[in-house]
C-alpha cells in the first residue's frame, strides 16, 4: 500500500481465530488483511440481494391491499410516497444497519468480507454508509454494473461506491 497506515494495536498481534471467521476488535490492526476481489464481493451481493428480497416480500405483503385501494382512488401523491417508503425499509433493515452496527451484511459474514474506511478503521461514518449503501449502489447499477466491475480492477479493489463513501472491503478468511 502507498504510504505508512497508523498502526492500530501493538506490533505483533494478531486476529484470533474463531471458527471458520476471524473475531474483531476494535483495536486490531486491519492493515494486515487483503481487500477482497471482484468474485468474494459478487458472492456476498448475490447472497444479500436474495436474503434482502426475501425481506423486502415480507415487509410489502401486508401493504399490498391498501395501496391498491390508495391507487384506484386517485392518491396518487400518496401511493406514491408510501410506496417509497415501504421499498426503502428492506434497505435500511438488511443493508445499512447491519453494515453501520457490525461492517457487514449477512451475505459478507457468510463470504468471509467487511466493509472498514479507507484509512483501515473500522468504524464506520453513519453518513458514509448511508451514501455507500444507497447512492453509491444505485449509482453501480445505473452505470450497467460498471461501478461494481471497478472492484476487480486497481489495486484496493475499490468499487464505485466504495470511492464514493471512503470505504474498502477486506477479507478476513483464513487461507
Amino acid at each position: 500500500m502507498k504510504g505508512a497506515l497508523p498502526q492500530l494495536v501493538e506490533p505483533g498481534r494478531r486476529p484470533v481465530a474463531m471458527g471458520p471467521a476471524l473475531h474483531h476488535d476494535r483495536r486490531e490492526d486491519f492493515t494486515v488483511y487483503q481487500p477482497a476481489g471482484f468474485w468474494l464481493r459478487y458472492c456476498a451481493l448475490t447472497l444479500d440481494g436474495s436474503l434482502s428480497t426475501s425481506i423486502g416480500v415480507l415487509i410489502q405483503m401486508p401493504f399490498e391491499r391498501p395501496l391498491e385501494k390508495m391507487h384506484a382512488f386517485g392518491h396518487d401523491l400518496r401511493y406514491f410516497i408510501v410506496s417509497v417508503l415501504i421499498e426503502a425499509l428492506p434497505v435500511l433493515l438488511y443493508f445499512v444497519f447491519p453494515t453501520l452496527l457490525w461492517g457487514q451484511t449477512l451475505g459478507k459474514k457468510i463470504v468471509g468480507i467487511r466493509v472498514i474506511r479507507a484509512n483501515c478503521q473500522p468504524d464506520l461514518d453513519p453518513s458514509a454508509v448511508i451514501l455507500r449503501e444507497t447512492v453509491g449502489k444505485l449509482l453501480s447499477f445505473i452505470l450497467l454494473l460498471g461501478g461494481f466491475i471497478m472492484a476487480a480492477f486497481g489495486e484496493r479493489k475499490r468499487a464505485l461506491h466504495d470511492h464514493l463513501a471512503g470505504t474498502v472491503v477486506i477479507s478476513y478468511r483464513e487461507r
